[in-house]
């Protein structure tokens, strides 16, 4: 039985993930047209630009189990909805924290912006749900 609902968690989760490969490759391409880069990283040598395309991931998680939780009329989908603000709110809160940073000249290496960004989401969620169940 607990291996069918993690099954089913897992083809919920990889519609969340199939979204956010898609805002990916949209926004890359929209900031790339918006501002081109001759730098090596392109639109990725910006650490707000970067977070605002990488970070997103657990939010089009959460969002992704509510748009199917919406589609199968399931009733447990408040857990999701909390989780998905708390992710997105750990997400604006970086991405404050980096605008700022970047006013005062600090620049971040690009797996330190990911890692603590994400570090960030993932600790508000589990402090909020007490455990981590993605």
């Amino acid at each position: 039985m607990e291996e069918v609902k993690f099954q089913s968690r897992g083809r919920v989760n990889l519609v969340g993930t199939i979204i956010f490969i898609a805002w990916v490759i949209v926004m890359t391409f929209i900031f790339d047209l918006i501002a081109p880069s001759n730098d090596y990283n392109g639109v990725f040598s910006n650490q707000e630009v970067t977070w605002v395309i990488v970070g997103p991931l657990v939010f089009f998680i959460f969002a992704g189990r509510l748009l199917i939780s919406k589609i199968s009329g399931s009733v447990n989908k408040s857990c999701d909805v909390v989780n998905a603000k708390i992710s997105l709110g750990a997400f604006v809160l970086w991405l404050i924290f980096l605008v700022v940073a970047s006013a005062f000249g600090v620049q971040l290496y690009m797996i330190v912006n990911i890692f603590v960004g994400y570090a960030i989401s993932l600790s508000a969620l589990i402090l909020y749900n007490k455990t981590l169940t993605i």
